[in-house]
């Protein structure tokens, strides 16, 4: 398992997704953009399918960037 994408990424990979989508490139087009965005990861069922969720909630206005390891820490310095 790699690292996460950064924004400019997904960017990337929803501009080649939506030409997609507009049947102006082929499926094995997307798949060869993808593996070279992401490091040669493969695009499968799972990753197209975690694109299109993506893909839907950038379009409602949701953020992108990865929200693990956020979270403040209960406890330090709550002063409890």
């Amino acid at each position: 398992m790699g690292r996460q994408l950064r924004e400019d990424e997904w960017l990337s990979i929803f501009f080649w997704y939506e030409l997609y989508l507009n049947h102006d490139i082929s499926k094995e087009f997307l798949s060869h953009k993808y593996c070279e965005i992401s490091n040669g990861r493969q695009l499968n069922k799972y990753s197209l399918k975690l694109i299109k969720i993506k893909y839907k909630l950038y379009n409602l206005g949701i953020n992108i960037k990865s929200q693990t390891g956020k979270v403040s820490k209960k406890g330090k310095s709550s002063g409890l």
